[in-house]
């Protein structure tokens, strides 16, 4: 943040491939979990102390 200003960067990409089943394409919710997860990690990864000061202290 910069003046109370957030800027977004992209913190990481995954490929969003449909699977067929029976004929029928469908989400690959696993492969999207996956995805999302790896996303979180390389973002938490690239944090600023700036918003490791705003987590509560663990117990």
């Amino acid at each position: 943040m910069d003046g109370g200003r957030a800027h977004p960067t992209e913190a990481h990409r995954f490929t969003n491939r449909p699977v067929r089943l029976d004929g029928t394409l469908h989400w690959d919710v696993l492969a999207l979990y996956q995805g999302g997860r790896s996303s979180t990690l390389s973002a938490a990864a690239r944090a600023t102390p700036c918003c490791e000061a705003r987590l509560p202290a663990p117990p």
